[in-house]
């Protein structure tokens, strides 16, 4: 199912709560009872999304239309499709580089509105600056968020350690 298409006849209510089971809303509207029974949002929630590219001098080329998703917190997702069907743009207006035309992208409840530090994607294509250390490369974030190189440098050795890259 590509992300274009909207679960239209996925039984939903007004609060876009899951009305019943249905096999399309396997992405749409669940929600996570906690220990006390209380109903708990989605830890992401798409709610309506739409954006639309508008290259000039060619057609515009619709990204998402209408796409709905939930994912519960702990829960491991992969977002399966061809070429051009909307899974980066997604993906970019979830990391809020990307704004969308309508709808909405919540995260605990929080409406996304730009990137923020508690969110981050792993590329598929080489994502290392060249030119600087393993050591650098993976203080880069930390460089970026202002933290002093004192408190920044034993924290890249551990991870780098940690996975054994230590000496390169």
């Amino acid at each position: 199912m590509s992300l274009r298409q909207r679960r239209r006849d996925c039984p939903v209510n007004e609060n876009n709560d899951l009305v019943k089971k249905h096999p399309l809303c396997r992405l749409h509207a669940r929600l996570q009872i906690g220990q006390r029974g209380s109903v708990m949002p989605a830890y992401i929630k798409a709610c309506n999304v739409t954006l639309t590219f508008r290259p000039p001098n060619r057609a515009a080329v619709i990204a998402l239309d209408a796409f709905d998703m939930d994912v519960e917190e702990g829960e491991f997702l992969s977002i399966v499709g061809p070429s051009g069907c909307g899974k980066s743009t997604f993906l970019n207006v979830l990391l809020g580089l990307i704004k969308p035309d309508s709808g909405e992208v919540l995260m605990r409840g929080r409406k996304i509105t730009g990137p923020g530090s508690d969110r981050a994607m792993v590329f598929q294509e080489f994502g290392l600056l060249p030119w600087r250390t393993v050591q650098h490369n993976i203080e880069l974030g930390l460089e970026l968020k202002r933290i002093a190189v004192a408190k920044r440098r034993p924290i890249a050795e551990r991870l780098i350690s940690l996975v054994g890259l230590a000496g390169f």
